[in-house]
């Protein structure tokens, strides 16, 4: 299997330098915890794991992620939503499981506060459309913006918008298309 992006269970003892290994993958961003504290259902200590975020600007296969960290491939998963992961990372919705910090996430290129931030449906989807226009300034296709929204945080707020986000991706587009042929002077207005 391989996925541009990865959720990795790996174990202190298969992989001492975490840091090191997840930086040989080379992802475009990462975020990891150490749980060291969790409990089974009889209450007993679990082995300290990690939770390893991976997002990578290409699809990896899972046996090379699995490979750097000496786990084997079925502790590895592909994201479908990464503010749930990052939740999950400090068992923030789980009041039955051992709360971690959620300050005690390592992260690159990952703003995991916003991830714990409780903002307005209005400031979300402002958010959300900023992204789209800074996507559409940069030319990428309709795919790569709604993984880019799916990558912030944003898939939720753009598949809710269905049909409207699609219009709007589209319409955006062909004004950016528009003053690309047509220049006014001065600089370029949507």
């Amino acid at each position: 299997m391989k996925s541009r992006s990865a959720h990795c269970i790996v174990y202190p003892e298969s992989c001492p330098d975490i840091e090191f290994a997840i930086n040989k993958l080379e992802p475009v961003r990462y975020a990891y915890i150490l749980h060291d504290a969790d409990t089974d259902e009889n209450g007993e200590l679990k082995k300290s794991h990690y939770h390893v975020y991976l997002y990578f600007e290409n699809a990896r296969y899972f046996s090379s992620i699995a490979n750097q960290f000496c786990i084997a491939e079925n502790n590895i998963e592909p994201v479908k939503n990464v503010r749930s992961l990052i939740r999950y990372f400090s068992h923030i919705d789980y009041s039955d499981k051992f709360q971690y910090n959620y300050k005690d996430i390592i992260s690159f290129n990952l703003d995991i506060d916003k991830h714990y931030a409780d903002i307005s449906e209005c400031t979300r989807i402002n958010s959300m459309l900023d992204l789209i226009e800074d996507c559409l300034s940069k030319g990428m296709s309709t795919i790569d913006i709604m993984r880019e929204c799916a990558n912030k945080g944003f898939y939720a707020d753009l598949r809710r918008s269905g049909w409207l986000g699609h219009q709007i991706i589209e319409e955006s587009r062909k004004k950016a298309e528009n003053c690309i042929e047509h220049p006014k002077k001065g600089s370029m207005q949507f």
